[in-house]
């Protein structure tokens, strides 16, 4: 845990190295859950309702960035306990509609719940607080 933690600060420093990046750190929670949120409206409204806007999809496709660029933000803010969620809520993504199941899916939704999981325990241990 300890190298994680020193990992983190590392990426935090450089990551404050960015001078644009320094708005984005107090948003980081919303873009990274908001963005989950537009991909999952569009996963609904396209597999449930067979319903497509071609808006909705380009800005599912921003969504995507959107949540990466997020997550790894949030990892650097006082805010990340709420990482692991993140990616849990992307193994949802990942396996939403529960009706088909293909290797990349799975393995991409288990990878997300393993490093959500090995968050988790980071984010209870003693040397979250330091980072």
């Amino acid at each position: 845990m300890q190298q994680f933690a020193d990992l983190l600060r590392a990426f935090k420093t450089w990551l404050s190295s960015f001078s644009i990046l320094h708005f984005l750190f107090p948003i980081a929670l919303y873009l990274t859950f908001i963005s989950l949120g537009i991909r999952f409206i569009n996963l609904i409204l396209g597999a449930s309702l067979a319903i497509h806007w071609g808006w909705l999809s380009t800005l599912s496709q921003l969504a995507y960035f959107g949540f990466y660029l997020g997550f790894f933000l949030l990892l650097v803010t006082p805010e990340k306990q709420w990482a692991p969620y993140a990616l849990w809520g992307y193994a949802i993504f990942q396996l939403y509609p529960f009706t088909y199941f293909s290797l990349y899916t799975v393995l991409s939704a288990l990878t997300a719940i393993f490093f959500g999981y090995g968050l988790f325990r980071f984010m209870a241990s003693p040397y979250a607080k330091e980072v």
